[in-house]
């Protein structure tokens, strides 16, 4: 059977062939990593701030039922099942159109669904629910999160003429943490500003160097030029008695064998 001796590439890479690698490719490294970095740096310098506006709120559920029972354990067991029912709430049509109305009575603009964020959890005996909304000022960010958590405390706790919930199974009883009752005070409401952060261009230049790496390890293992010894041996099945060595590569130092 003939042999086939096409080259194939294997037989790993070595250390010291790694950094032969690099420093035949180091400028197409640099310009990688050059590259990453000013992408990094624009991005963090033309990357609108913006500011988050955060209301919290503690969120009591009771069966209807039993709504004048202060056991506080049915109370929580009632609020745990309800209350991503009622976070869900926030980002519906039926509190943001309600929120429109109500901030538009002092200021002009427009509500936006994609601006809304809420979370939930549990602390002691009380479930917080935390309603954000992100713009491009704080005095927007907090009017805005203002009349979302007025809208959704009158949504979910709106009974028909019967007494009933309209919109949750649960009589609810929604407490503001903040105890800010109206927009004139909604400058109190904590707000945070989301910059454009550091690390960006920190990670930036990672990513430059890990891609430069991948770069030039992808050229050498899909090139199939022979570059050692070792290689011309294991391709021809012969010895090889005297090579001459890559006067960039190897420091122009010839063997012998």
């Amino acid at each position: 059977m003939e042999e086939n001796n096409q080259y194939s590439g294997g037989g790993g890479i070595t250390f010291r062939q790694l950094l032969l690698i690099i420093r035949a490719n180091i400028f197409l490294i640099v310009a990688i990593i050059v590259i990453a970095t000013v992408i990094g740096m624009v991005y963090y310098m033309t990357r609108k701030t913006t500011y988050t506006a955060t209301r919290s709120m503690i969120v009591i559920c009771k069966n209807e039922e039993t709504s004048s029972d202060s056991n506080i354990y049915n109370d929580l067991t009632a609020t745990s099942r309800m209350i991503p029912t009622i976070a869900g709430f926030c980002k519906q049509e039926v509190v943001i159109s309600r929120a429109q109305e109500i901030y538009d009575t002092s200021n002009t603009g427009t509500i936006s669904k994609g601006g809304v964020s809420v979370s939930y959890d549990e602390s002691g005996n009380n479930y917080f629910m935390y309603i954000s909304y992100t713009d491009v000022t704080p005095e927007l960010a907090r009017a805005k999160v203002m009349a979302i958590s007025m809208a959704e405390k009158e949504i979910v706790e709106t009974i028909d003429d019967k007494g009933k919930p309209v919109y949750v199974r649960m009589t609810t009883d929604i407490t503001f943490v903040d105890n800010i009752t109206d927009m004139a005070d909604a400058q109190n409401i904590p707000c945070v500003m989301n910059g454009g952060s550091k690390m960006t261009v920190v990670l930036a230049v990672i990513i430059g160097v890990i891609a430069a790496v991948l770069v030039v390890l992808l050229r050498y293992l899909l090139d199939d030029t022979l570059k050692t010894k070792e290689e011309l041996e294991r391709v021809t099945g012969t010895q090889v008695f005297a090579f001459l060595n890559d006067v960039n590569t190897e420091g122009g130092d010839g063997k012998n064998g």
